[in-house]
């Protein structure tokens, strides 16, 4: 009785969403069978999935709070925007008074201090609070409050969250930057604007490639508001540098000699797709290759997210993020949280399971799923959406812009 029960249940929330139902009922199931795998496996099977460096739990902020002290940018060659460098600098000092010097490294004796760990805790509380406030106004008008909440317990168990929970990485308060800039740059009232214009600034001076949710203000054309979150982004961008030192040049140079890839062919971002093509190419014409079609890719989101008046929202915010991701990020497991975005937005708006529907549904389940954690299950599916999102629009505006520039009949004549 109760199995024919919950069949109906499942049956009838199917009907009335196919779209949520499937997502979150997959995300559940392999949640579930997860879970089982954990406590059979004493947990080595979330350990083989999540990270294996035991020792290095939420190291990339105690560490970034060791680099970012002094001498940041020359000494340390650090990749982090002023703006983050400046808040893990001034964390860094505030807990040395408190730090107990073993010699195992400071960042190591900065996560043994309790005011270390309970600044990063507090970091996690208020950027995840942030994100289920985000989920909440995006899904509203469209889910029930137990279906938010449902949803964002299976994100706060997916890999992208956990990693950097784990990790302790500053994509997290990126996100969540972001997250409050799309609740309110689109808002009537100018304050809540720029507001929203502050939130972007920090997430740029959090993770620089989030810059490309600009083309959403651009697409406003409001070029009064322009200018101001041109004003605020570059001054949250800029004016920490006078705390860090160092410089735009510096930070640039870091950047390009001491960010990379994974050399290996791990399937994560564009770069190390295309490196195959060293099997047939000069490696000099693999990188140039590579260049072209990630400034290329750059173009074509621009275009179409500016212009194309048609394309869903939902679709404007994936293929950014699919910049954040796989284009010019490092494709780093973490960095799929930003897909959290797109999704709020296609759960918000989607419900009937079209075949659109369904490849993006089980591209976001693949986003979200803890395991398989293998990295050509995130990448992959966000090159092919992307791909799916840019194709149909380039297509729309070619034939908008053909028939705006066809002879009339009168002038054929």
């Amino acid at each position: 009785m109760g199995l024919v029960f919950i069949k109906q249940i499942i049956e009838d929330k199917y009907h009335q969403n196919p779209v949520f139902t499937l997502l979150v009922g997959i995300l559940f199931i392999s949640f579930i069978i997860d879970l089982g795998l954990c406590i059979v496996t004493g947990m080595d099977f979330f350990i083989q999935n999540l990270d294996e460096d035991q020792n290095g739990a939420f190291m990339d902020h105690f560490n970034s709070m060791m680099y970012s002290m002094d001498h940041a940018y020359d000494e340390w060659k650090v990749v982090y925007p002023s703006l983050i460098t400046a808040f893990y600098g001034i964390l860094g000092n505030w807990c040395l008074p408190y730090t107990t010097i073993t010699g195992r490294g400071l960042g190591f004796d900065f996560r043994d201090t309790q005011i270390g760990m309970m600044i990063l805790v507090a970091v996690i509380i208020l950027t995840i609070y942030a994100l289920k406030i985000f989920t909440r106004k995006v899904c509203e008008k469209t889910l029930s409050s137990q279906q938010i909440s449902f949803l964002f317990f299976l994100v706060l168990v997916s890999t992208p969250m956990l990693y950097a929970i784990e990790r302790g990485n500053s994509i997290l308060i990126c996100v969540a930057a972001v997250a409050l800039f799309l609740l309110g740059y689109q808002s009537e009232n100018k304050w809540i604007r720029y507001l929203s214009y502050v939130a972007l600034g920090i997430s740029v001076g959090t993770k620089i490639t989030t810059v490309f949710f600009g083309f959403l203000v651009i697409k406003r054309r409001n070029w009064t508001d322009l200018a101001i979150a041109l004003i605020i982004v570059a001054a949250l961008f800029l004016l920490p540098f006078l705390y860090t030192g160092g410089s735009p040049d510096l930070l640039l140079s870091n950047i390009l000699h001491h960010t990379t890839d994974d050399t290996e062919r791990t399937l994560r971002t564009f770069l190390t797709y295309m490196i195959w093509l060293d099997v047939i190419l000069p490696s000099s014409v693999v990188s140039l290759l590579t260049n072209v079609v990630t400034f290329a890719t750059i173009a074509l989101v621009g275009i179409t997210v500016i212009f194309d008046k048609k394309m869903d929202f939902w679709m404007q915010l994936f293929i950014i993020c699919g910049l954040v991701t796989v284009a010019i990020g490092l494709g780093i497991r973490y960095y799929y949280l930003i897909m959290l975005l797109p999704m709020a937005f296609f759960l918000a708006s989607e419900k009937e399971l079209t075949r659109r529907n369904a490849v993006f549904t089980v591209i976001f389940i693949l986003m979200f799923v803890f395991a398989p954690s293998m990295e050509f299950t995130r990448s992959l599916p966000t090159i092919i959406g992307m791909a799916w999102i840019l194709g149909a629009s380039i297509k729309r505006l070619y034939r908008e812009y053909s028939a705006k520039h066809r002879p009339a009949d009168s002038e054929i004549s």
